[in-house]
């Protein structure tokens, strides 16, 4: 069933995701359109919108997204076996502080959630005070359950207008994304002038020898055994998860250091205003894109 648009809201700025020509949102939803610039396919669906995101990221990043599909599939399947494991759950404490601090550090306007979830809203976005805010959320897995306009597509390449973001939101997503830095420039590119990027994520900058150490340890054990058991993870509800070569858990293919985000965003033109390292699973960062003119908002 077609959903309709959000009351009082219109239709975030399109751009195609591949060559960036003009794209509109139809009013005859569903159908789909095709690019004028390049032919590349568009559906709609009421406030629902998808493209063949997987497509664009093989074709550019080919090796890290075959990685990224093994790691995303682990995700989504611990995912729906164990939601109540959910880092967008308002019961949280942690999504509660995390709310908290968005609600703080967020720019009035439209706010786009990259890695929006599955949730009909998550528990991060129940602002106490949601007047003049338009929600917007993208996220890889196909899902018609948010309650803004929302988005089937990537972080690396998005079907966005330049610049129209008040708000940009990244909760515990950007270290599950396919290429960090292409999904950076493409953050500073859809956000405004004087809006803000808020970042939850982990901290994992364990020092390069005591990684390897670790790392070293695994396989000594898993070859004991005959087979390289460190390939697999179980579950609590023994659900087995396959960890390939290159990635660091079931999960990331990379170690979560908020200091490399700092230089990414700083090198995209986004500056830090707010760090918060509440503890390893909790740290908050808030950047903003400067004005023209390089003043205050």
């Amino acid at each position: 069933m077609t959903s309709a648009p959000p009351a009082g809201s219109t239709p975030p700025g399109l751009s195609c995701a591949a060559c960036r020509s003009p794209l509109r949102w139809p009013t005859d939803a569903p159908t789909s359109v095709s690019c004028p610039g390049c032919g590349f396919l568009y559906d709609f669906e009421g406030r629902f919108l998808r493209y063949a995101q997987k497509t664009l990221l093989f074709n550019r990043h080919r090796r890290q997204f075959l990685l990224n599909q093994v790691l995303n599939n682990n995700a989504t399947i611990v995912y729906l076996s164990s939601p109540e494991g959910s880092l967008s759950l308002s019961s949280r404490a942690d999504v509660a502080r995390f709310r908290a601090y968005l609600e703080r550090h967020a720019v009035r306007g439209r706010l786009l959630d990259i890695g929006c979830g599955l949730l009909e809203r998550p528990g991060y976005l129940e602002f106490d005070d949601p007047e003049g805010f338009d929600f917007c959320g993208l996220d890889p897995m196909d899902d018609q359950q948010f309650f803004g306009w929302r988005v089937t597509g990537c972080a690396e390449m998005t079907p966005f207008t330049d610049a129209q973001f008040q708000t940009v939101v990244y909760a515990t997503s950007l270290d599950h994304v396919c290429n960090l830095d292409h999904a950076a420039r493409e953050t500073a590119r859809i956000v405004a002038p004087g809006g803000r990027v808020v970042v939850w994520m982990g901290d994992r900058s364990f020092g390069l020898l005591r990684r390897l150490r670790r790392r070293a340890g695994e396989i000594f054990r898993s070859l004991q055994k005959g087979y390289r058991t460190d390939r697999f993870v179980v579950e609590p509800d023994l659900t087995v998860l396959y960890r390939p070569p290159g990635a660091v858990d079931a999960f990331h293919s990379y170690h979560e250091d908020p200091r490399k985000v700092l230089r990414l965003m700083q090198r995209n033109g986004l500056r830090c205003v707010d760090l918060s390292h509440r503890n390893d699973d909790e740290v908050f960062l808030c950047f903003e894109r400067p004005t023209a003119a390089g003043g205050e908002r």
